[in-house]
């Protein structure tokens, strides 16, 4: 009880700190004044939020004003949000004037994402785009490319001024807030965020490798048909497609690339990912899969998933919101076979609920922070899809090693099983001729190649003697007596032909047995199986089952051939495993082997 109330007072006072540093009092942009003279740039940077001067349908003269004029307007925001009345298509201009610390000259603007294209000025100079803006649809050239720039306030004053265009998203305007801050602090700060994202994206490709070599190492134990390791390796990738596009956009910074391109990774991921996990789910958890749930989740990805490649961009960023509905419909989805399974003691369960826990949270307050431009949290996504792939990483490597904890003890048990059957080879799968009789030259039975070479059915041969399926060998019966008495001749036997003491090869001479060639008989010392059933009080009917589970037959085969029930077999193994003191039918063989 006192360590589960410790831990419930640190959670409170965690997310206590969490809400203080969110809502902390920052300076704010005031009818489009933020003043920083006070602010201290030592270890942060000042973010430039609140009422911008926003000027609808028009780009504003970028040259400073004495002071930015009305109307405003919140950033962050879309403008077509935070303002309905406005459509998402147009032109506008944002104006904010920041005072500076005079003590300062060289400052750092990070000019963030807008929607589509804009450009940048600074005490009236132009320092930065992003794409072509322009004030007609058809020659907008849209790009997201957050960029640090450089300027000097040699008087402390930053007149900041955005010309805006969209053209071609849902959503126009700054969706983040810009930050102002020293140069060196900034660039510190900026190096941060690209280190971050570059290690996530190699730690994500380092899982996919990881999972593609446990799928190969799966190949020997014969799992080629299991690829819950190859979907996991598809999710990372589309994981780390979607990072290059988004936050600082590196796939733009390194690579420039374009627009289109840029939103089909970004909308992709969200369809492909939910169908590449949903897949690795179905690997891991079939019991727990339900077709109403492979037919919604697989339908839906490829409903959503096919538009967002072959469609225009500017089209398909329309259903973003359908498609974060469907991506919450499958979380529920999700959650419900994680449940369902932990609830039944899967293994690998109790790792993939814990581990729901981070990813419902991290995609939920993305989506928010999507759909709302809520700060919130910012997005953590990468850092809660990290830790979830790394942790099912490690459950498929759980369980690739239990499968070889498994693998070496059906090989010991398969070791067993020889021993305890060195008495018995199963005539049915011997690809030689070989006929299997009593030692009273009865009850026959024969490999497949020599039933077809005699023209007799497995029933037919059960109702034969040796002489009556093998006519002329007269010799034969003598053979059997003499091997039965003689104790010597049959451990002679055993070092010829090397495979059971109780095989004996005939070889007939060419003339009077040419037909048949070489012919295996096997004596299948009845006599020390029934003083095995003798001693374990074993009755006629058990030991009938007892001797077809020897042939290695299974229930509903030994049910066939005696005409009973499988239930009925199942209680005769029962008996058997009593009277024996067996748990098993390996360990059923071991103990008649024993003298």
């Amino acid at each position: 009880m006192v360590v589960s109330s410790t831990r419930h007072a640190l959670v409170l006072f965690f997310l206590v700190g969490l809400l203080a540093s969110l809502w902390a009092d920052e300076p704010r942009v005031v009818q489009g004044i933020l003043d920083l003279r006070g602010y201290a740039f030592t270890q942060e940077s000042a973010r430039v939020e609140g009422d911008f001067g926003f000027h609808w349908g028009v780009w504003e003269n970028p040259v400073p004003a004495s002071e930015p004029t009305g109307p405003f307007l919140s950033v962050p925001g879309y403008w077509n949000q935070v303002d309905v009345r406005l459509p998402a298509e147009g032109v506008a201009t944002y104006r904010v004037k920041i005072l500076l610390p005079v003590s300062q000259r060289f400052w750092s603007f990070l000019y963030p994402e807008t929607a589509s294209a804009s450009t940048l000025f600074i005490n009236g100079r132009p320092l930065a785009h992003q794409g072509s803006p322009s004030l007609t649809a058809g020659d907008e050239r849209p790009q997201y490319q957050p960029q640090l720039v450089a300027f000097v306030a040699p008087d402390g004053v930053a007149d900041v001024v955005i010309q805006v265009s969209n053209w071609n998203y849902r959503k126009g305007g700054m969706w983040s807030p810009p930050r102002v801050g020293t140069e060196e602090l900034m660039r510190r700060t900026d190096d941060r965020t690209i280190i971050w994202e570059l290690l996530m994206i190699g730690a994500f490709l380092a899982l996919a490798l990881y999972n593609v070599g446990l799928y190969v190492r799966g190949l020997p134990l014969g799992r080629s048909q299991d690829l819950a390791g190859l979907w996991l390796m598809l999710t990372c990738l589309e994981i780390v497609a979607r990072i290059l596009v988004t936050g600082d956009n590196l796939a733009v910074r390194y690579f420039d690339l374009d627009w289109e391109w840029g939103r089909k990774l970004e909308f992709l991921p969200m369809h492909l990912g939910s169908l590449f996990f949903f897949s690795f789910l179905r690997k891991l958890f079939p019991r727990e899969i339900r077709p109403w749930m492979v037919r919604y989740c697989v339908g839906g990805a490829w409903i959503l998933g096919v538009p967002a490649l072959l469609l225009p961009a500017r089209i398909t960023n329309n259903f973003v919101e359908v498609g974060e509905v469907f991506l919450l419909s499958y979380l529920i989805v999700y959650v419900i076979i994680v449940v369902q399974a932990f609830r039944r003691r899967r293994e690998g369960a109790s790792i993939m609920f814990y581990s729901t826990l981070g990813l419902v949270t991290g995609v939920t307050n993305d989506i928010v922070l999507s759909a709302t431009s809520w700060v919130g949290l910012g997005s953590f996504f990468p850092f809660a899809g990290f830790a979830f792939i790394f942790l099912q990483s490690v459950l498929l490597s759980l369980r690739y090693s239990n499968l070889g904890l498994r693998a070496d003890q059906l090989t010991i048990d398969l070791h067993d099983l020889n021993q305890a059957m060195n008495r018995f080879v199963p005539v049915q799968t011997l690809p030689d001729l070989v006929l299997l009789a009593d030692a009273e030259g009865k009850n026959l039975q024969a490999s497949a190649p020599m039933a077809q070479l005699l023209g007799r059915s497995d029933d037919e041969l059960r109702g034969l003697t040796l002489p009556q399926a093998l006519p002329g060998w007269p010799e034969l019966p003598e053979v059997w007596t003499s091997l039965r008495q003689d104790q010597k001749a049959r451990e002679g036997l055993s070092g010829t032909i090397g495979t059971s003491r109780f095989l004996l090869s005939l070889v007939p001479s060419r003339d009077k047995y040419q037909t048949l060639g070489g012919v295996i008989v096997r004596v299948t010392g009845a006599d020390a199986w029934d003083e095995a059933f003798e001693r374990f009080g074993i009755s006629a009917r058990e030991r009938e089952v007892c001797r077809l589970l020897l042939e290695g037959q299974t229930n509903q085969q030994i049910a066939d051939k005696l005409f009973i029930s499988p239930g009925t077999v199942k209680n005769h193994l029962q008996n058997l495993f009593r009277k024996t003191g067996a748990t098993n039918r390996v360990e059923l063989l071991r103990v008649l082997q024993k003298p």
